[in-house]
């Protein structure tokens, strides 16, 4: 165990990957809440593979956003999802690799790209949160990539 945590490299790409966790916890727990209530909810990753099964959202989210489409809105999550979960598994095989830090940069980053232009997604309950995470992440990425690149050991 010692030896997991050798470096600061290794112990900022394992504070990535946690972060990536939750990320991913939060991106399929429900995110949007509507009907006349608020009494039906949806998760961003159900929304993006099943929007069949979601049409009361579809039209709930183009009552409020004009012109929205699914094809606008399904590159943000379905990149969060494949990076993260790729970092995930990069970073526990091997945790002292400075470029596995590019995939939660590159995860952050387009978390915070897609939150930031995209109105369907600050209509979800706690978008701030998911925002916040997703800049952590990419800070963290970018720390483990400097001081990999610095050469710091302890």
């Amino acid at each position: 165990m010692k030896k997991l945590f050798a470096n600061r490299t290794a112990q900022m790409n394992s504070l990535c990957a946690l972060l990536m966790i939750v990320l991913l916890v939060l991106q399929f727990s429900a995110f949007w809440t509507y009907g006349e209530s608020n009494e039906l909810s949806c998760s961003l990753q159900s929304y993006i593979w099943f929007p069949a099964d979601n049409t009361a959202l579809t039209k709930h989210l183009e009552a409020l956003v004009p012109g929205h489409a699914i094809n606008s809105i399904i590159i943000m999550p379905l990149l969060v999802l494949v990076t993260a979960v790729i970092g995930i598994v990069l970073i526990c095989v091997k945790p002292g690799q400075p470029l596995n830090a590019l995939l939660p940069v590159a995860c952050g980053a387009v978390g915070v790209w897609g939150y930031l232009s995209k109105a369907e997604f600050q209509l979800g309950a706690g978008w701030q949160l998911h925002l916040a995470l997703c800049i952590l992440i990419a800070l963290c990425g970018l720390l483990s990539l400097i001081m990999s690149a610095r050469g710091e050991k302890q």
